[in-house]
């Protein structure tokens, strides 16, 4: 007797590549940010033309690509300034406090996410100003993208001499701002320039203002690590030493005068 059931379809793959699917936009994507990195300094002008027609949200751009990027100068400065410190010649290594340096670098992190996405409302009302289109998506594609440089860069301030090097970095990204505002923003060629420095001269306010808050949880006169002044203590007890001998010198030498 032949049965009537009919055999019931195995979802299982169709299941595990749509789950496979939405976790792709579920959380950082180290692998997607490496893969930006390279294309955006190997080939600019390509990466960033992938990047407009993949058309990520907002939501997907923080949470693939800026939650890690924003960290990488955070993490830098406050392992440069806090544990390995500056070293400056006959005067020592300063150090900014642990827990200052810490928390100063976690409101930094903040501050910078929030900046990424009012950097973008300024370039929308800019752009659709110059008669631009009006997509706070795609200012903010531009915004965020271009900044990955700088973000990148900030990692060299784990030595903060090469924190120097970061002027580099922070021209790219101007390059690919400036390179990336046709193409995001719809405007015309002949306004390019406009809206670049307008965008630009407000870019530079919002660095300073988040600075200035910074510097509200950083000491000013960080105090120097005296036990690595002259290499060790030894050496820095034989410095005072001579700086003795030579104050009761120079006095024994006046006294001679009178």
């Amino acid at each position: 007797m032949e049965s009537n059931e009919q055999p019931t379809p195995d979802n299982s793959s169709t299941n595990k590549s749509s789950g496979s699917g939405n976790s792709n936009g579920s959380g950082p994507c180290p692998k997607a940010i490496l893969e930006l990195v390279r294309g955006l300094f190997s080939a600019p002008k390509a990466s960033l033309a992938k990047v407009e027609v993949e058309n990520k949200s907002i939501n997907q751009i923080y949470k693939q690509y800026l939650l890690i990027l924003v960290a990488l100068p955070a993490i830098g400065t406050f392992i440069g300034t806090s544990i390995v410190g500056m070293s400056i010649p006959f005067v020592g290594t300063y150090r900014v406090p642990f827990f200052s340096g810490l928390i100063s670098q976690i409101i930094y992190y903040f501050l910078m996410l929030g900046m990424v996405y009012v950097y973008a409302l300024v370039l929308q009302k800019v752009a659709a100003s110059f008669g631009g289109n009006n997509s706070l998506q795609k200012s903010f594609q531009l915004v965020a993208f271009s900044m990955v440089p700088v973000f990148v860069g900030g990692i060299l301030n784990v030595v903060p001499m090469l924190g120097l090097l970061g002027i580099l970095f922070a021209v790219f990204t101007l390059y690919l701002f400036y390179l990336g505002i046709p193409l995001f923003t719809g405007v015309e060629e002949a306004k390019r320039l406009l809206v670049f420095i307008i965008t630009l001269v407000v870019g530079l306010i919002l660095a300073v203002i988040i600075s200035m808050i910074v510097s509200l949880f950083t000491p000013s006169t960080p105090q120097p690590d005296t036990s690595s002044m002259f290499g060790d203590t030894e050496q820095g007890e034989v410095m005072q030493r001579m700086q003795r001998e030579f104050e009761g010198l120079s006095e024994r030498m006046q006294q001679d005068g009178n």
